[in-house]
């Protein structure tokens, strides 16, 4: 599932409805140019702000799956997310 929201500083909240409970990762990254792309220099670095589900940490590459995955359940579930700039 993908959602597109604009950005703005400070706290920034998407809604998903009608989720099915179960597992999913999480991924979200700031397209600050707006070109639908998650934007890295030439060495692979971004460029722009990201973040993963559990606020899993970064190191040389993207966190495995199972490091950024939440349970949704029934109901109302909320979940954040630091985004990251480098």
């Amino acid at each position: 599932m993908e959602t597109v929201l604009p950005a703005s500083p400070g706290t920034n909240e998407a809604v998903f409805s009608d989720v099915p409970a179960g597992i999913y990762g999480l991924a979200a990254f700031h397209d600050e140019n707006d070109n639908v792309e998650f934007d890295k220099n030439f060495v692979g670095y971004p460029q722009e702000g990201f973040g993963f589900g559990n606020d899993a940490p970064v190191f040389l590459g993207p966190p495995n799956f199972s490091e950024t995955t939440l349970t949704v359940n029934d109901g109302i579930n909320r979940v954040s997310l630091t985004l990251r700039y480098w």
